[in-house]
């Protein structure tokens, strides 16, 4: 008996082609030297913008303009007492356009009429130069007057000036457009800087 087997030929199927492997990325040195260009210019362009930036913020902070509203308000704020506490909404508080803050408190303290201003960049840090400036002006804001003066500042950089004068004693203000006027005088203030607990003592 013959059994006919039927034998499947085993063909080889076609080789599958291999994914191109991607070549290293190799730059020559005229490449290299474009991206260290691009990556300069780049940076240069950010910083050129930041000093833009300041250089107008700084402008803005010291204008005749922002110096007239500063002392527009602080003229207007002498006349209030007493204010324990300083406040936006009754007009004690104030920011300005250009982004600085300043508050008000006035009160008694053993027979003086004490009036304390308190000087903010927003944002957090304020610098000597902004401080100082408006230091000067409400000192020159307040020049007629034979008054004690306490100016100081403290750890969270926020500038304080204090000033008292005998409650029976009629406060007198400069000139506005005297007062910024004399802003162009402006020489830096020497402003002692206090910690927290010693400000408790001023």
């Amino acid at each position: 008996m013959y059994i006919r087997a039927n034998l499947a030929v085993k063909r080889d199927a076609p080789p599958r082609s291999a994914a191109p492997r991607p070549l290293p990325l190799r730059l020559g040195k005229q490449g290299a030297e474009m991206t260290y260009v691009i990556v300069a210019t780049v940076m240069i362009a950010i910083v050129v913008l930041w000093v833009v930036r300041r250089s107008r913020y700084y402008g803005k902070i010291f204008s005749d303009s922002h110096y007239a509203e500063v002392a527009f308000w602080a003229a207007r704020m002498i006349d209030r007492h007493p204010v324990k506490e300083s406040s936006m909404a009754n007009g004690t508080a104030l920011m300005t356009d250009a982004g600085l803050a300043i508050a008000y408190t006035s009160e008694i303290n053993q027979g003086d009429r004490s009036i304390h201003f308190s000087i903010s960049q927003a944002g957090g840090y304020t610098t000597g130069a902004v401080g100082g400036r408006f230091v000067f002006l409400l000192i020159r804001l307040l020049n007629k007057n034979k008054c004690k003066a306490n100016i100081f500042k403290t750890d969270s950089t926020v500038h304080h000036a204090v000033f008292e004068m005998p409650v029976s004693e009629n406060w007198i203000l400069e000139d506005l457009v005297h007062v910024v006027s004399d802003m162009k005088d402006y020489q830096p203030l020497s402003i002692t800087k206090v910690s927290q607990a010693q400000q408790g003592d001023l």
